[in-house]
């Protein structure tokens, strides 16, 4: 075997260096073919080596045995039940394709085994520079970081049940004809782009009124409550407080209250309290 191993590099090695191109046949030889990073059977018949790109061509499959070098370095390893691609790290950089990359049976990073077809899973970190688009995510904490004066700092989103929309600012109360203070929401008439009219759309008022839950609180020492309107699609607040107290915003030409709204997202009913049997969640004893 080593001898022939030794003819075949000379062999290929004359006709690379006496013209562009050879033709010829391998009369069903059993060799390695090591100078082109073949180590192994060749089954070809028939082979074509251009010397201009280095390329040799077989006319059929060749099947190489345990690994498959290329330039020296070990490219393919099958000597156990894994596909092993770049198994000593011959290829600093890795592994790379300028093209889609595929796995129909999932993704895994750190040892562990497939969760199954379209799956990712890693024990590790997974990181992203751009935006993740996905149907769901489920996660036990959500951790946005703030990075200031060279220390990242945690912030969590809060938990809610049912999937729902919400929104919170301020709003000012103006003295009405009746004599009561009083600001009005208009869901339909709210400016395009702005936070109520994307909350409005989210949740499809006015026709989820009912199930509008609104938090109130004043900047002055008094009363604020609420009026839903679900015909006319408005929420109107209202203002009132001690005889006299109310005058001392009059100078600012309004009455301060901060709002805080939530209510279901319009497809809310297709996601229950149920979550994915797989997922491996927040361990709580009944």
């Amino acid at each position: 075997m080593r001898d022939r191993q030794f003819t075949m590099k000379k062999l290929f090695k004359k006709m690379a260096s006496a013209g562009r191109s050879w033709k010829g046949m391998l009369f069903g030889a059993v060799f390695s073919i090591a100078l082109f990073g073949v180590t192994g059977v060749a089954l070809a018949n028939y082979f074509y080596y251009n010397s201009d790109n280095g390329i040799m061509y077989f006319d059929t499959p060749i099947s190489p045995t345990n690994y498959l070098y290329l330039n020296g370095n070990l490219a393919i390893q099958g000597t156990d039940s894994w596909l092993r691609l770049n198994q000593n790290n011959n290829f600093a950089n890795g592994i790379y394709t300028p093209g889609a990359f595929r796995a129909d049976g999932g993704i895994t990073s750190g040892a562990v085994g497939s969760y199954g077809a379209g799956t990712i899973y890693a024990t590790g970190n997974i990181y992203s520079a751009a935006t993740v688009s996905a149907n769901k995510v489920t996660a036990n904490t959500f951790d946005p970081v703030y990075a200031i004066g060279g220390t990242n700092y945690a912030t969590y989103l809060s938990g809610m049940t049912g999937v729902k929309e919400e929104t919170a600012g301020t709003i000012m109360l103006q003295k009405g004809t009746n004599g009561t203070y009083q600001a009005t929401i208009n869901f339909a008439k709210e400016p395009t782009g702005s936070d109520l009219w994307l909350f409005a759309k989210a949740t499809e008022m006015p026709s989820a009124m009912d199930q509008l839950a609104v938090l109130l609180t004043p900047s002055f020492d008094g009363n604020v409550w609420y009026h839903k309107d679900t015909a006319a699609g408005t929420l109107t607040i209202y203002g009132a407080s001690a005889p006299g107290s109310m005058a001392a915003g009059a100078a600012s030409g309004g009455y301060e209250v901060s709002y805080r709204l939530t209510a279901p997202r319009f497809d809310a009913a297709k996601w229950t309290n149920y979550g994915d049997p797989s997922a491996k969640g927040l361990l709580i004893t009944p």
